[in-house]
């Protein structure tokens, strides 16, 4: 099997996040149906059965904050989901520079250990919250109804 060449890899690329993006919009236009029509389909499996919130709570409703426009609103649900649209947009400018400089630049400067930094905030953003819950008995997003 032959290897892809530089600018089939820059569309193939392009074309996955594209998709990536297109995914994110159904969901979101999913999710806001489902919360409108009062239907559970987006509830956590782990938060309504153990009581404590799963790594990735609230990351709907912070893609669906951040499609709003509320950037505080989108941090304060779930941090991971505004900086992967950051480093989202970061090759996305990257392939358009790729495409118009004909590849002399752009994605092959790119690093990406910079998607530890999503993975980071995942773990920190869990271990906060499990925390927040278990130790403060605070609950930062609002679902949980800990006795006062």
């Amino acid at each position: 099997m032959r290897s892809l060449t530089y600018k089939q890899k820059i569309w193939l690329l392009a074309l996955l996040n594209g998709g990536t993006l297109l995914i994110a919009t159904l969901y979101v236009i999913a999710y806001r149906y489902a919360t409108a029509h009062g239907y559970g389909w987006f509830d956590c499996i782990v938060r309504d059965t153990i009581g404590i919130y799963c790594p990735s709570c609230g990351g709907s409703r912070s893609v669906n904050a951040l499609l709003s426009l509320d950037l505080l609103g989108a941090w304060r649900y779930y941090p991971p989901i505004p900086i992967t649209v950051l480093l989202l947009c970061e090759v996305d400018v990257r392939l358009c520079f790729d495409l118009l400089t004909r590849g002399e630049r752009g994605m092959s400067t790119y690093r990406p250990w910079r998607w530890l930094i999503v993975l980071i905030a995942i773990l920190v953003t869990f271990l906060v919250r499990l925390l927040a819950v278990t130790v403060w008995g605070v609950d930062p997003l609002g679902d949980l109804h800990l006795p006062a």
